[in-house]
């Protein structure tokens, strides 16, 4: 059974194994933390392949600058697919 924490599971895998996450260095020396949130889970649907579903994220990324409100988080809008084959659930 293709559950809801199932599907939110393998799209929080694929984005922490495609994305650079946790304690940043840039090249000047400062320092950043980047994480995400999911903003939206798509409905499965059904395919040849298996069920196709959309998701869209934003990385944030705060740095030592970070102050809010005046200098909030750096935010990156992101959007992605995944395709679950039946056998994988």
């Amino acid at each position: 059974m293709l559950t809801r924490e199932k599907i939110e599971k393998l799209i929080c895998d694929k984005i922490e194994r495609e994305e650079k996450l946790g304690d940043q260095v840039g090249g000047s020396g400062h320092s950043s933390y980047v994480e995400y949130d999911i903003d939206w889970i798509g409905k499965p649907v059904k395919t040849e392949e298996g069920f196709v579903i959309d998701y869209r994220y934003t990385l944030v990324v705060t740095t030592e600058f970070t102050v809010e409100p005046d200098n909030p988080p750096y935010t990156h809008p992101r959007y992605g697919k995944i395709i679950v084959k039946p056998n994988n659930f």
